[in-house]
């Protein structure tokens, strides 16, 4: 049985809004719709609980986060791209820093953390592997 809801959304003559996540910028640009077609307009918060990219980013009045103690932010270290494997063999080394992605090698970085130890950090923009993809950890 279709609900005036439903029927709405199927004949595109409701209101509805969108939203898209910038990783590099880390903040989201949200809008609405009035009709197929119609103007878009900017609105303050909208989100579907249904996008996984940008989790619950923005939640706060501020869209800053402190990260945890001991914890790198994302904007001190170069983006890698997105790591998006369905299948294949994806190799992190911890201690050289280097992750091999299906025969592709892609460089990340040794950081020091507060206490002096040594990481391997690979800031990718998102990470996406399906369940064909072998996973290594080394060093």
């Amino acid at each position: 049985m279709a609900t005036d809801y439903t029927t709405c959304k199927a004949a595109r003559r409701c209101n509805w809004a969108r939203q898209y996540y910038d990783v590099i910028n880390a903040s989201y640009t949200m809008t609405r719709i009035s009709f197929d077609a119609g103007r878009i307009e900017q609105v303050e918060l909208f989100n579907d609980f249904e996008d996984w990219f940008g989790g619950t980013h923005g939640w706060t009045h501020s869209s800053y986060v402190a990260p945890p103690d001991g914890v790198f932010s994302t904007f001190e270290v170069d983006l890698l791209g997105p790591l998006d494997l369905l299948e294949g063999e994806l190799e992190f080394n911890t201690t050289s820093a280097v992750a091999n992605i299906d025969g592709e090698e892609v460089v990340g970085e040794i950081l020091l953390t507060t206490n002096g130890t040594e990481v391997a950090v690979f800031n990718f923009d998102y990470i996406y592997l399906e369940d064909e993809v072998e996973v290594t950890l080394t060093g």
